[in-house]
């Protein structure tokens, strides 16, 4: 888009995941509770009520499902009331701001991540759920794209909701037939503190390089 809009070329360097709080560990001790989480601002664009919804209509009798979601903000006393509303308060916890490292403890206890944001720079979010092994339900929301694939999850239109129930059931019947491991170890070759940096020294190296070349020019 950078290209076409201004006719730079550009270089991209992705956000970094936290590995020392977001990193895979033993899958939890199954049981026959399904455990899905999400993670965001509490604000009408990130659409926790399309999640909220979606959830009702898919799992509105499996008592067996659950969904945690952590986050504070403008929307959290009308989720609140939508999940009264749908009697869901024994199923569906809204969790308020939290540390992070809980919020990594519940990952680990947790099936599938899912989000369904209208708009993402990035999506950081997802990137430390799939760092603890997580799959993912994301959007084509201008982020996921870069990331989330047929190995690590789903990508579904942003507010479409029978594309996001449909995503939601075949993760509460699929999520196990996923390589958790293998999940959280491409996002830790990928977007680690140490991958990223190293991507920054590069490119700050091959900047100097060619800054030093134009002014030896200047002298020849």
């Amino acid at each position: 888009m950078i290209k076409q809009n201004f006719d730079v070329n550009s270089i991209y360097v992705p956000n970094m995941a936290d590995l020392d709080i977001f990193k895979y560990e033993k899958a939890k001790n199954r049981s026959n509770v399904f455990d899905f989480v999400s993670t965001g601002h509490l604000i009408k664009s990130k659409r926790m009520d399309l999640t909220i919804s979606a959830f009702s209509k898919a799992f509105k009798k499996d008592e067996n499902v659950r969904l945690t979601i952590f986050g504070h903000g403008v929307e959290e006393a009308y989720l609140n009331k939508l999940v009264n509303d749908l009697d869901l308060a024994d199923r569906v916890y809204i969790m308020g701001q939290t540390s992070r490292a809980e919020i990594s403890h519940k990952y680990n206890e947790s099936d599938c991540f899912v989000l369904a944001t209208q708009t993402e720079t990035f999506g950081v979010a997802y990137i430390e759920a799939l760092a603890a092994g997580l799959p993912v339900i994301a959007t084509r929301s201008g982020g996921p794209e870069v990331f989330v694939n047929d190995i690590n999850g789903i990508l579904i239109d942003v507010d479409d909701e029978n594309q996001l129930i449909d995503s939601m059931r075949f993760m509460y019947n699929r999520a196990q037939s996923y390589d958790h491991y293998r999940i959280a170890e491409d996002i830790k070759n990928k977007y680690s503190s140490d991958k990223i940096a190293s991507m920054l020294i590069d490119i700050y190296n091959e900047a100097m390089s060619s800054y030093a070349n134009e002014e030896l020019t200047k002298y020849v």
